[in-house]
């Protein structure tokens, strides 16, 4: 029991100094040609030269088809922009009036939930096959706006091409040893999502607890 609690205190203080660890060292790096900050490590990345700012309000557009989905991703970058006071991102009527772009592209172009962000040109392009890839991509343009300085919302230019190896990337939740209440594991799989990980395995083996079938738990 006591090892299984000091092992969840230890996920938590990783998580936490993921999200609060220095901004200015963070950006730094990126500003520097580094974008090994970035988790997990995308697969292909070009560094450009200077960066992207962003005005507000920030607008993004996306194809039709997929303006609602994309619309409930947009928590991946309002959360980071929220601390900025530069959110929440608004779904753009127009392209024209657009900084984050969401291009759909054919079946067979990017690999199953792979995506292309490009920094560029004063404007941000995100290129994906299918909504999966698009939400990987939201992840990361989210870990880089997160790892600007303050002021204005700045992206560092360059070209992300990425893929997940494998489309299950799974976290396990050991219930057995310590019962975790359902807000905090709310807030664990929004942490999570945004590096990417798309399910837990939530571990209760005879910990379950059963309203109306008290036999089959355990006495204690």
């Amino acid at each position: 029991m006591r090892a299984c609690k000091s092992l969840s205190v230890l996920i938590l203080v990783f998580l936490e100094i993921a999200l609060v660890a220095s901004p200015e060292g963070f950006a730094w790096a990126v500003r520097n040609g580094s974008f090994d900050l970035l988790l997990p490590a995308p697969h292909e990345v070009q560094v450009g030269t200077g960066e992207v700012v962003l005005g507000i309000p920030i607008r993004l557009s996306a194809p039709e088809p997929w303006k609602a989905a994309v619309g409930r991703s947009l928590w991946l970058l309002n959360e980071v922009l929220e601390s900025r006071r530069a959110g929440p991102v608004a779904i753009a009527k127009k392209t024209s009036g657009a900084a984050i772009h969401v291009v759909r592209k054919p079946k067979g172009d990017m690999p199953e939930n792979g995506y292309e962000l490009t920094i560029a040109g004063g404007a941000i392009e995100l290129a994906a096959s299918d909504l999966g890839g698009v939400f990987n991509g939201l992840t990361t343009l989210a870990q880089l706006l997160e790892l600007g300085s303050g002021g204005a919302v700045r992206v560092p230019n360059g070209r992300i091409r990425d893929w997940p190896e494998l489309p299950t990337r799974a976290v396990h939740i050991d219930m057995t040893c310590q019962q975790y209440s359902a807000a905090y594991v709310q807030k664990l799989m929004r942490i999570l999502a945004r590096y990417k990980v798309n399910a837990i395995l939530m571990e209760y083996s005879d910990m379950f607890p059963f309203r109306e079938h008290k036999a089959i738990c355990r006495p204690d």
